[in-house]
């Protein structure tokens, strides 16, 4: 699905359920837009192992996952391929790729709350605070931070994994006007362009 030198751990009864989801991902793109036409062909290196990389960044002590504009199911339906000890729930406004990701849930066994909701008013409805928001190349660090701001508030030891693109340090320097927190910024296997940012320990500067 993807190069061997990308290093992505993932074991085979996982890598068969992702080769399924490509599967499907190719199936249902004739009849709705859920990637980019042009990465379609470059899926197993652009979206799937883009978002299994990780991976690695979730403890093994964490115990819920929300992802944010999930889209076609990017990271979070592959995270919860390979992480199925982690409950996952997947937010994304768009109705018809909601469907795609519980299609996606049901043809490869993989358990994960499917949210058809805006970012907001899931966070407003948040009685289980989870442990790590995730986001692929979504909003910019510092509406994130506000969008996670009143789970925080509940949950300071909430985390969030991004996976961000070139402007991602102007975005975290932005960020740090309104919020203070702690940023380890790793690169990308799939792109030098790309980063991945686990930002941590957040609070609102007085």
């Amino acid at each position: 699905m993807w190069p061997d030198h990308y290093d992505i751990n993932v074991s085979r009864e996982s890598l068969e359920r992702l080769e399924h989801y490509q599967k499907l991902l190719f199936k249902w793109q004739k009849a709705i837009n859920l990637v980019s036409p042009k990465t379609l062909q470059e899926s197993g290196e652009r979206h799937f192992a883009d978002s299994a990389q990780l991976s690695r960044y979730i403890c093994e002590d964490v115990k819920s996952v929300m992802d944010w504009g999930s889209g076609a199911g990017f990271p979070g339906a592959v995270l919860a391929i390979m992480r199925p000890e982690i409950s996952f729930t997947l937010v994304e406004s768009d109705q018809r790729k909601c469907q795609f990701i519980k299609t996606v849930s049901r043809e490869t066994s993989a358990t994960m709350r499917v949210e058809n909701a805006r970012i907001e008013d899931v966070v407003a409805a948040c009685e289980d605070v989870p442990d790590v928001i995730t986001a692929r190349a979504l909003k910019p660090v510092k509406i994130l931070l506000d969008f996670a701001a009143p789970l925080i508030a509940t949950h300071p030891a909430l985390k969030l994994l991004l996976l961000k693109g070139e402007n991602v340090q102007q975005e975290i320097d932005e960020a740090r006007v309104f919020y203070d927190f702690s940023a380890e910024r790793t690169a990308s296997v799939t792109s030098p362009l790309a980063s991945i940012v686990l930002i941590s320990n957040v609070a609102l500067k007085a």
